[in-house]
């Protein structure tokens, strides 16, 4: 059988790394398909329906763009899947996926736990789509992985379990989405938002190369819409992955940033005529760590910082509500890729809709482009190029003068608590600045790159102690311990030069994410940790 792939395929996963797979075949992918493998098929839907319904919704920016239905289920892998083993000894599970009429199905594992050397694979029926291997280095402490939609509706899952392996394996699917728009059809004429919009390669582009690298499409709601947020800086400049968007995004029941998908660079390579991207510059899972709803904005911190091939970008941000002489959005209308809209003229301050008030920026007109549902939480940047505030609605579309409205960065600045406020978190040094420059880590991270790669951190993950190698001599004040929420939740003072193995304890520490921050008057150094 011949093979060939499709470049459209992307992991969301969940860990010290982004986008952590093998690229390989299974073991036997060349073999018949093997008979009576466990079946799970799934109710058609109505695509039409779901689309009218859709447009509809789409009038209101605040509900986040649907391109699938969830089905929850409880499929456990290792108990349901069809058993045999290779001629190496290898044990496989395998179970098919039936979604009759969906141009895509996507997985949420709610139990993801496998050994060294497992490997999972997800494939279509054609093979024409593969994802995998997806291996232990995907292990979370929230035992949690999800992957964007396999093209097609019949769908395999793979698991092979190498030989004489004594590990509690836990795969159980949780979550099946059927994706009822044609998306991941690259021969179609890509583009389904308003015609008026933008794509960030045109002219209108030019001066907003590095904003465009902190914008992400967001996969939300169980993987089935799409919202739009923004990486930004704070004041250490230390590449922490917080991730500005609208609190609507997130504001669904039972939905879960840690299921969560953010999708960079996902942009046209060329103005015109449109053409879709590529969608593996992806990373999975975040935690929520501050939030408020008068003016609509979310704070998340991602589990993952998006590694150095991604080259992304830390916007920066300003509070000042001075000499804002007008006002660009980045974003993606209806899950489309990367757009720009300008408004030459400054925004107004405003409450939301027009009501009395000065918790958002009012863009009275767009000049070029428009938003469309999809585009919420994306960031409005002022003519710096700084944020100011994330969307959250408006009448603007193509055609006319209408308005949006975006939640004003300096009203979220301030709040009751550090969880409904900015400030704690992206001026974590009390500066108190006003405004902040953004942070690019392929050019202001180069020095402190080559000091990172002098110290050696292991093991990883860590349970009772966590070793430090430092291969040169590093002034060193204080080694401290920041949980997810950017709390700081364990200290070690030095106040001296440091070389060799250095040995800290942590077995007072929880289970989960954390970053250990190395300080001194001269260094900033950031690892992520995992503690088990």
């Amino acid at each position: 059988m011949s093979r060939y792939f499709s470049i459209f395929f992307l992991l969301l996963s969940l860990g010290l790394q982004a986008q952590i797979i093998d690229y390989k075949n299974p073991i036997g992918w060349e073999e018949n398909e093997k008979q009576a493998i466990p079946t799970f098929t799934f109710p058609l839907l109505d695509h039409e329906k779901l689309l009218a319904e859709d447009k509809i919704e789409a009038q209101n920016k605040e509900i986040p763009m649907r391109f699938a239905i969830a089905f929850p289920v409880a499929i456990d892998l290792i108990i349901e899947g069809l058993s045999y083993y290779d001629k190496y000894g290898n044990s496989h599970k395998l179970i098919k996926l039936n979604v009759p009429g969906s141009y895509g199905v996507g997985i949420i594992f709610s139990r993801f736990s496998i050994p060294e050397k497992g490997e999972v694979y997800i494939y279509n029926q054609n093979k024409s789509m593969l994802l995998g291997a997806i291996t232990s280095k995907n292990n979370n402490p929230y035992k949690v992985l999800s992957t964007t939609p396999i093209q097609g509706s019949v769908i395999y899952i793979e698991y092979i379990e190498p030989a004489n392996t004594s590990f509690n394996t836990e795969l159980t699917i949780g979550t099946v989405t059927h994706v009822y728009r044609d998306y991941l059809n690259h021969n179609k004429s890509f583009g389904e938002s308003g015609s008026c919009n933008i794509n960030v390669a045109c002219d209108a582009g030019a001066g907003w190369e590095n904003q465009v690298r902190s914008v992400a499409m967001i996969v939300t709601n169980n993987g089935t819409r799409w919202c739009t947020g923004t990486l930004i800086n704070n004041t250490q400049n230390n590449g922490i992955p917080y991730f500005l968007t609208a609190n609507h995004c997130i504001d669904t029941p039972f939905d879960n940033p840690a299921t969560w998908s953010f999708i960079f660079n996902y942009k046209s390579p060329v103005c015109t005529p449109s053409e879709n991207g590529l969608l593996s510059n992806s990373v999975f899972g975040a935690e929520l760590i501050a939030n408020n709803s008068e003016n609509d904005f979310a704070l998340l911190a991602l589990n993952t910082t998006p590694p150095e091939n991604f080259n992304v970008y830390y916007s920066g941000w300003t509070r000042d509500i001075e000499n804002i002489d007008n006002a660009t959005g980045i974003h993606h209308p209806l899950g489309d890729v990367m757009k720009i809209s300008r408004d030459f003229d400054p925004p107004a301050l405003s409450g939301y809709l027009g009501a009395s008030g000065d918790g958002y920026w009012r863009v009275i007109d767009w000049d070029e482009g428009t938003t469309e549902s999809g585009s919420s939480g994306s960031a409005l940047f002022s003519n710096n190029n700084k944020i100011i505030g994330q969307l959250r609605g408006g009448q603007a579309t193509c055609g006319n003068n209408s308005s949006d409205y975006y939640g004003a960065l300096y009203q979220s600045w301030d709040g009751i608590s550090n969880e409904t406020r900015l400030k704690d978190w992206l001026d974590p040094t009390n500066l108190d600045v006003l405004s902040l420059d953004g942070y690019d880590p392929l050019i202001d991270g180069i020095e402190e790159n080559e000091l990172l790669n002098s110290i050696k951190l292991y093991p990883v993950p860590a349970s009772e102690s966590i070793n430090l190698n430092f291969s040169k001599t590093i002034m060193v004040d204080d080694i401290r311990f920041y949980d997810v929420q950017g709390r700081l939740v364990k200290l070690f003072h030095f106040g001296k030069k440091l070389i060799g193995n250095v040995s800290l304890p942590i077995t007072d520490l929880n289970s989960g994410f954390y970053h250990l921050s190395i300080q001194s008057i001269d260094v900033n150094l950031n690892f992520k940790l995992v503690v088990e």
